[in-house]
C-alpha cells in the first residue's frame, strides 16, 4: 500500500491533471482572459489537448529530475564495508548482499544499489572474480539502456504535440473549406479566415511545446549521464580489488600451469622415494653404531663417575667443615660486639636521663618564681584598679567645677549689662571679672 500510494504521489499524469485544472481554472480570471491566452490555448479542443500533453511532458520531466538529483546525493555514500587487508572471498558474496539490502533500504533499485547487487551476484554465480570488469562494463551499458528506456514516454510526449498541431492543421483547413461558399463568399470569408486560425494556431503552439520540451530533455539527460559516470567510478572503486583475481580454467596460463604441475609431479615422487629410503639406511646404520658404542663406553662411564663423584664429596665435606668452623667464629664476634654495644648504649642512656631530672628540676623552680610574679602583678592589678576609681571621681569633681565656672562667667556678663543700661552717663563701665582663682570685684562696682 505504500508503494502504490508512493507511485501514484510521484505519479506525472496525476499532476499534469492538477497542472491543466489549474491552468484552465485561471483562465476564468477576468485579468487572466488576455486575448493571445484565449487564441492559443483555449481557442480549439486541439489545442487543450496539446497544453495537457505539454504539462504532461514537464511532469515528466520534473519527476525524472528529482530523481536523479536524490541519486547523485545518495552516491557520494559508501553501500559496501572496507576491503580487508588480503581482500575476501567469493563465499562472502552473501555476506555482502545482505549488507547492501540493510544499507540501501528502499533505494534498492537506484542505479549503484542495483549495479553493485548484479556484480556481487554474478561473481557468486560464477563462483569466481573473473572478468569482472567486462561485467561491469556489461551492468553500465545495460543502465545507459535503461536510462534513454525511461525518456520513451517523454519522446511520444514531443512526438505527439507536432502531431496534434498538425492534426489541428488539417482540422481547421477542412473547416475553412466546408464552410467556403463561392455564391456568399462576403458571408463565409469570416469562417474560413477563422478555420485557417485554428489550422496555424494549433501548428505554432504545437511546435513551441516540442521545442521547450526537447531542450528541457537535453539538460536532464546531461545530468543523468553525469550521474551514470559517477557511478560507474564509485562501483569500480567499491568492487575494484576486493576479490583478489584467480586463473580461470579457459586461461591459457592455467592451462600451461597445469602442465607443468603434472610433469613436475612424478618426478617428486620418485626424488621422495629415494630420499626415505637414504634416511631408512643412514638411521639403521647410526642405531647400530650407537648401541655399540653405548655397551664399551657404559664400565668406563660408570668407573669415571664413581672416582669423580667420590673426589667431590670429599671436597666438599672438608668445605663445609671450614665454613661451619668461620660461622661460629663471626657469631661469637658478633655476641660480643652486641653486647658491648648493648652496655655503652645503657650508660649513654642513665647520663641522659640525670640531665634532663636536672632541667626538670630548673625548670620547677623557674615556674614557682614566675608564679611568685603573677600574683604580684594580681595584687598591682587591684592597686591600680583603686587607682582608676579615684581618677574617675576627680574627674567628675573637674567637670562640675568647671561647668561652674561657666555658670560665674555668665553671671558676670549678666551684671555687666544691667549696670550699663542703669548709668549710661557713667565715662567708665563696670567690669566684673571672674580669674581661675576666684571672683574679682572691679573697680566702680557697688557694694
Amino acid at each position: 500500500m505504500t508503494r502504490m500510494l508512493s507511485a501514484i504521489w510521484r505519479s506525472p499524469l496525476l499532476w499534469a491533471a492538477v497542472l491543466s485544472v489549474l491552468f484552465y481554472s485561471s483562465l476564468e480570471i477576468e485579468a487572466l482572459r488576455h486575448p493571445l491566452v484565449l487564441r492559443y490555448f483555449a481557442g480549439h479542443w486541439v489545442e487543450y489537448v496539446e497544453t495537457a500533453a505539454f504539462f504532461l511532458g514537464l511532469c515528466v520531466l520534473y519527476v525524472k529530475w528529482q530523481d536523479i538529483v536524490r541519486q547523485k546525493q545518495a552516491s557520494e555514500q559508501t553501500l559496501l564495508p572496507m576491503t580487508p587487508p588480503g581482500g575476501q572471498l567469493v563465499a562472502d558474496c552473501p555476506k555482502l548482499l545482505a549488507h547492501l539490502r540493510e544499507k540501501s533500504g528502499e533505494t534498492a533499485d537506484d542505479y549503484l544499489p542495483r549495479r553493485l547487487r548484479d556484480a556481487l551476484e554474478a561473481i557468486f554465480r560464477r563462483g569466481t572474480p573473473d572478468k569482472l570488469d567486462d561485467e561491469l562494463k556489461y551492468l553500465s551499458d545495460l543502465d545507459a539502456a535503461r536510462s534513454q528506456q525511461s525518456y520513451s514516454l517523454l519522446r511520444i510526449i514531443i512526438w505527439a504535440i507536432p502531431i496534434l498541431g498538425f492534426l489541428g492543421t488539417v482540422i481547421g483547413i477542412t473547416e475553412a473549406i466546408a464552410n467556403l461558399s463561392p455564391q456568399q463568399l462576403e458571408e463565409s470569408l469570416p469562417e474560413v479566415t477563422s478555420g485557417l486560425g485554428v489550422a496555424f494556431d494549433t501548428t505554432a503552439i504545437a511546435l513551441a511545446f516540442s521545442m521547450v520540451l526537447m531542450f528541457l530533455q537535453h539538460y536532464v539527460n546531461q545530468i543523468e549521464e553525469t550521474l551514470l559516470a559517477r557511478v560507474d567510478s564509485q562501483a569500480t572503486l567499491e568492487l575494484g580489488g576486493r576479490f583478489p583475481q584467480q586463473l580461470s580454467l579457459d586461461d591459457p596460463l592455467h592451462q600451461a600451469v597445469q602442465r607443468l604441475v603434472g610433469a613436475i609431479l612424478p618426478a617428486q615422487e620418485q626424488l621422495l622415494r629415494q630420499q626415505v629410503q637414504l634416511w631408512q639406511t643412514s638411521l639403521a646404520e647410526a642405531n647400530e653404531h650407537w648401541q655399540s658404542v653405548t655397551t664399551s663406553g657404559g664400565a668406563q662411564l660408570t668407573q669415571a663417575i664413581g672416582g669423580a663423584l667420590e673426589e667431590s664429596l670429599s671436597r666438599h665435606g672438608a668445605r663445609l667443615q671450614e665454613i661451619e668452623t668461620a660461622q661460629q667464629t663471626r657469631l661469637r664476634e658478633i655476641a660480643d660486639a652486641q653486647a658491648a654495644r648493648q652496655e655503652t648504649q645503657s650508660t649513654n642512656w642513665l647520663a641522659g636521663l640525670d640531665r634532663a631530672t636536672d632541667k626538670l628540676a630548673k625548670q620547677q623552680h623557674e615556674l614557682a618564681r614566675q608564679g611568685e610574679l603573677l600574683i604580684k602583678i594580681v595584687d598591682a592589678t587591684q592597686h591600680v584598679g583603686e587607682l582608676e576609681t579615684k581618677l574617675n571621681d576627680n574627674l567628675t569633681t573637674l567637670a562640675t567645677t568647671q561647668q561652674l565656672q561657666e555658670t560665674l562667667l555668665s553671671l558676670s556678663a549678666t551684671l555687666q549689662l544691667l549696670v550699663a543700661r542703669m548709668n549710661p552717663l557713667s565715662g567708665e563701665a563696670a567690669q566684673v571679672e571672674l580669674p581661675r582663682g576666684g571672683v574679682k570685684k572691679s573697680r566702680g562696682q557697688a557694694a
